[in-house]
């Protein structure tokens, strides 16, 4: 037994013990919650109108919008770019939702987020209408990334690894001092069986 190597693999072994309970302990991410509102009175017959929607850029989020109108209106969400003509901007590419002719209308999207988004409300009816809405941004902030959290318990794992490997060797491998390796001694050549050599023969 190696009492030496039994202490240190126990205490590599409790340090990685203690790594791999520190993971528990991370802070968890905070949800932080963006509300908008979105109101647009007495918009005329035959008139669009182009309501900007603000938000937080994030890799992750939801995004939650509702709105209703006292009319059936058509509406329809796009993502924006710069405009040369004005400084607010202007909607560009594909719909991410429309609504043809509705009195409300929802939509629930999870994903990247990238603002800001412009809600384009035509109204297409003989009447004078109000729209009246709200999005709302959740996303989550701080936290540990993923990565630091598998590296962390990766360490662990390696620690208590190499502590339990020094304490196996510890208790199985033979105290004090090992003796020097014996050098084998020479051996003596052993005598012919066959006796002498004969002498050798031919005409004198």
């Amino acid at each position: 037994m190696r009492p030496g190597l039994v202490v240190l693999g126990t205490v590599i072994g409790v340090v990685g013990a203690g790594v791999l309970a520190s993971a528990f302990f991370l802070p968890p991410p905070t949800t932080e919650a963006q509300l908008g509102s979105l109101t647009v009175p007495n918009l005329a017959a035959g008139h669009t109108y182009n309501s900007v929607i603000v938000g937080t850029n994030v890799s992750s989020g939801t995004l939650a919008i509702s709105w209703t109108s006292t009319a059936a209106i058509k509406g329809a969400l796009y993502r924006s770019a710069p405009c040369a003509e004005q400084p607010s901007p202007c909607p560009v590419g594909s719909p991410l939702v429309q609504w043809p002719a509705n009195l409300s209308g929802r939509w629930l999207y999870q994903g990247a987020l990238a603002f800001p988004l412009i809600l384009a409300i035509t109204n297409n009816g003989p009447n004078i209408v109000t729209v009246q809405g709200t999005p709302v941004e959740l996303y989550s902030v701080g936290g540990t990334p993923t990565w630091a959290v598998l590296s962390i318990f990766a360490g662990a794992g390696i620690l208590i690894g190499i502590g339990g490997l020094a304490v196996f060797l510890g208790l199985f491998l033979r105290g004090g001092i090992y003796p020097a390796p014996r050098r084998p001694r020479p051996v003596a050549e052993a005598p012919d069986a066959m006796g002498p050599d004969p002498p050798p023969t031919g005409p004198p």
